[in-house]
């Protein structure tokens, strides 16, 4: 991910951990912070999941507005 902020990628992100959310803060001071229940919704080139069998479920398979998903991560 570092590569693409310093490249000048826009950066989205969820997280449910404040503490770790801050520390997102502080890497990627433009990075823009979304709901865990929404970010797969957001309009963007890439998705990268942390956990798959959390955001791609029936219900969020066709709300996924992304030209590509790569992950996940773990």
């Amino acid at each position: 991910m570092r590569s693409l902020y310093l490249a000048g990628a826009e950066i989205l992100y969820a997280e449910i951990n404040e503490d770790t959310a801050q520390e997102i803060s502080a890497l990627y001071p433009n990075a823009k912070r979304r709901s865990p229940d929404t970010i797969h919704a957001e309009e963007v080139d890439v998705f990268i999941p942390c956990d798959a069998s959390v955001t791609i479920t029936e219900k969020t398979v066709d709300e996924f507005r992304c030209k590509a998903i790569i992950g996940p991560a773990n």
